[in-house]
């Protein structure tokens, strides 16, 4: 099985060119947007991407050679009791941008709890808002898919949360971001505990990886058990990109800082562990 690579590269630089630069000279075709700057512009999430923005992204894509695996929204990682209705105007932009770009994915997220409450409290909530979503998306692009991203202190920090909103909203449109270190800062270990219960949804992969106390390091040096997915994952055919999120300066809510160099270390880092599942 050869996966697609991509990656986020707003971990790399702001400027759009310079993260399609760095990219490419790491033979690193596609690439997930999360945040971009475009030159003579200010720095913005994809979702408030405006026309223009979108037509700047697509020129700069186009010039060099690359596409767009996903469109890293941040919809849903935001408190529950904040209104619906900011979500689904950031979510109409990530629909935008997905159809502009002709990304096959849009990342999104299962929700904060209130301030010191239970976010297993809003189940109902949880569901009916990632429903909505998913019924926006069938109406407004039918040939997007949702990947619902695991994360922690969200509805879907645990497996079974995952499965729980994946059974639930039971949609066609609905997969999985399957990110293995996010499991194991929440706790959890990914290949035992998460792999089997979510492996039949999962579309693509975050990469990424951590240590006993949360440290980020490159996949394969920490416990996301990252040689083992990947040779099962490889067995049964499951997801289509890999995409790079190391993490390795800063680890943010919303985002995330590697840098040039330590994004290259990332890729050989990956490109081992690919080279051990052949």
């Amino acid at each position: 099985m050869v996966w697609q690579i991509s990656g986020f590269g707003d971990e790399i630089t702001d400027l759009f060119p310079e993260q399609l630069r760095h990219m490419s000279e790491l033979g690193i075709p596609f690439i997930e947007i999360r945040q971009f700057q475009l030159p003579g512009g200010d720095k913005k999430v994809i979702v408030d991407a405006t026309s223009e923005d979108l037509d700047g992204i697509a020129s700069a894509l186009a010039e060099a050679g690359m596409r767009c695996s996903a469109i890293g929204s941040p919809v849903g990682k935001y408190q529950i009791e904040a209104p619906f209705e900011g979500d689904l105007e950031r979510f109409r932009g990530a629909l935008r941008a997905a159809l502009r770009l002709e990304a096959p994915y849009i990342r999104i997220f299962s929700y904060y709890p209130p301030e010191g409450g239970d976010i297993r409290a809003h189940r109902d909530e949880v569901m009916r808002r990632l429903g909505e979503l998913c019924k926006v998306a069938r109406d407004e692009a039918p040939g997007v898919t949702l990947a619902l991203e695991n994360e922690s202190d969200l509805y879907g920090e645990t497996p079974e949360g995952c499965l729980d909103i994946l059974q639930t909203v039971d949609s066609s449109n609905l997969g999985m971001a399957f990110d293995p270190c996010n499991f194991v800062v929440a706790g959890v270990d990914p290949m035992t505990q998460a792999w089997p219960l979510l492996k039949d949804n999962v579309r693509y992969f975050h990469v990424k990886d951590a240590t006993e106390d949360h440290t980020m390091v490159p996949a394969g040096h920490g416990l996301a058990n990252w040689k083992a997915l990947l040779e099962e994952a490889e067995a049964e055919q499951i997801g289509d990109y890999l995409s790079l999120e190391p993490h390795l300066k800063v680890r943010a809510k919303s985002y995330g800082v590697t840098g040039p160099e330590l994004f290259a270390t990332a890729k050989e880092a990956l490109d081992e562990l690919l080279g051990g599942t052949a």
